[in-house]
């Protein structure tokens, strides 16, 4: 886009003023996922299967995963009745 403006405008902007203007046209900055470029497709999905049978172990036992866990609630003090 850079290039682009200061081909069309002669006018150069640095990165930032560019991620500026393209989030007010309402674009999202997005940075592309990273691969395994050597990663074992096989174990990779006997990985994942074996996860998903874990999780759904759990979940039948009633317990959460790990990443939902929860704060304990905070306990007021009784009121005193008089």
């Amino acid at each position: 886009m850079r290039q682009f403006v200061e081909a069309r405008c002669g006018i150069r902007l640095c990165r930032s003023a560019c991620t500026r203007y393209l989030h007010r046209l309402g674009f999202v900055y997005k940075r592309p996922k990273k691969r395994l470029l050597k990663a074992d497709e096989a174990k990779r999905a006997a990985f994942v299967a074996e996860y998903a049978a874990l999780l759904a172990e759990a979940r039948c036992a009633g317990r959460r995963s790990s990443s939902w866990t929860r704060l304990p609630r905070r306990r007021r003090p009784a009121r005193e009745v008089g």
